[in-house]
């Protein structure tokens, strides 16, 4: 099984409707006489605006395929978001054989050439994607990081938060660890 875990934020219904219409309306792919189960899912906070909020609530309630959590979605609290989806999958998709895939909903992939490389991975204490690390911390701007929240100078090792792959237990793993920690506004490197 694969689950395709969707970052998504309450205004963006258009990313949304284009995941649903194109990769996202896959429910299997075949790979070597072999089917694997893929499911798309959702994950926001919540909107100030009430219309929008009435849209997602309308949208959720016609595709159910949206899990919303009681926070402001906004670029400050992805890294909540992110814990939120780790909580779900720990609840919900805490199986053996089941890979989790985080991407953006900016993101475009091909689910049957993901599903046949992912398969090819080990079941367990997975977790691949594009590597960074030992870059410099900013301090100001869009990823800046206050010394209060990040005291070291350089960046550990993490994958970029657009897009990564997890097995399930490593999904466990990350949200036992992320609720013992004070959480940073760099999502990507505190995942």
């Amino acid at each position: 099984f694969i689950l395709f875990a969707v970052t998504s934020a309450p205004q963006n219904l258009k990313q949304r409707t284009v995941i649903r219409r194109t990769w996202g309306q896959r429910r299997g792919v075949e790979t070597g006489g072999q089917e694997v189960i893929t499911k798309t899912v959702f994950f926001m906070g919540m909107s100030n605006n009430k219309d929008v909020v009435d849209l997602v609530l309308l949208e959720a309630g016609v595709n159910r395929d949206i899990v919303v959590d009681d926070f402001v979605d906004s670029y400050t609290n992805l890294t909540t978001k992110s814990r939120m989806l780790l909580h779900w999958v720990t609840k919900y998709c805490n199986r053996r054989n089941t890979f989790i895939v985080k991407l953006d909903d900016d993101m475009i992939v091909n689910p049957a050439h993901l599903t046949k490389s992912i398969i090819t991975q080990p079941r367990e204490n997975a977790l691949f994607g594009a590597k960074i690390g030992g870059n410099k911390v900013s301090r100001a701007g869009r990823w800046g990081i206050s010394r209060s929240q990040y005291p070291f100078q350089t960046l550990p090792v993490y994958l970029a938060g657009n897009l990564y792959v997890m097995s399930s237990d490593v999904a466990v793993k990350l949200y036992k660890q992320s609720v013992r920690f004070h959480i940073i506004s760099m999502e990507d490197v505190y995942v």
